[in-house]
């Protein structure tokens, strides 16, 4: 299992459009199980309300959604069936479905439209680059780990089978969540984005689910660190990925998978 967040600006009709920030829960058959997040409506170009609850609706029961991620060489994209959740609006309940159609993600509503993504980006779960993490010789800079070195998490010693990173746009959906020194025993104030599960109590929980705030653009400029990084660890066949942890900052994390949808 695994947390991928997700962004996409579409059209509804001629008044409406939305924004969506969302957090997708997904299995190692690239079923997704849940989400959270939110979707902002807005009116004619203004902002008319936001939507705190999507709720995802199970296969088969909105247009034929199967609620699958798939990907075609490393790249992700909803299923031809689709990916289907309502919201609350306008006083009632809203639903999507995100679909592929003809390798173009689109969405259907209960606008009865089907119009494609304005943008959109599917990413992983990951750490800003001042993180450190621990290893043999003690806790290093995320930065300055390779490919095949040897980590600790949780007392055991785990090996590196890729370390990834991208750059982080300017956009407040990307800007990561602070957890901060003292809290669940973190030795440093710890940068994460959305969708990156922390362990606490032997459960993993989303950032903003133990009360994580996301860090303004103003913020996060003042850390001069504009990069996020995931680690991939080697894993044994039928091994819950999950036991493979890292120890980021004193805090306990979950590593990211390439088995799940492939990148």
């Amino acid at each position: 299992m695994s947390f991928y967040n997700f962004s996409g600006e579409y059209v509804l009709d001629s008044n409406f459009t939305a924004n969506a920030s969302l957090v997708f829960t997904v299995d190692n058959n690239n079923l997704v199980t849940d989400l959270s997040g939110t979707i902002i409506y807005y009116l004619n170009g203004n902002f008319y309300e936001t939507a705190t609850d999507p709720t995802l609706i199970p296969p088969g029961d909105y247009e034929g959604n199967d609620n699958i991620l798939n990907s075609t060489n490393n790249i992700p994209y909803f299923s031809s069936n689709g990916l289907a959740f309502y919201t609350s609006f306008a006083g009632g309940l809203f639903s999507f479905n995100y679909k592929n159609i003809n390798n173009i993600d689109n969405v259907l509503s209960d606008f009865g439209n089907t119009n494609p993504f304005t943008s959109e980006s599917l990413s992983l779960a990951c750490l800003l680059c001042n993180t450190n993490i621990l290893t043999k010789n003690g806790y290093i800079p995320i930065d300055s780990l390779k490919n095949e070195d040897i980590i600790l998490s949780e007392n055991k010693e785990f090996k590196i089978k890729k370390i990834m990173n991208t750059k982080i746009k300017l956009l407040d959906k990307y800007m990561p969540f602070l957890l901060p020194k003292g809290f669940l025993n973190c030795k440093e104030d710890l940068y994460i984005s959305q969708g990156h599960a922390i362990k606490v109590e032997d459960k993993f929980k989303l950032p903003e689910h133990i009360g994580l705030k996301r860090l303004s653009i103003e913020e996060f400029l003042e850390l001069n660190a504009n990069k996020y990084y995931h680690i991939e660890l080697y894993c044994e066949e039928g091994e819950d990925r999950r036991s493979n942890t890292l120890d980021a900052n004193g805090v306990i994390v979950e590593s990211y998978s390439s088995d799940e949808i492939p990148w």
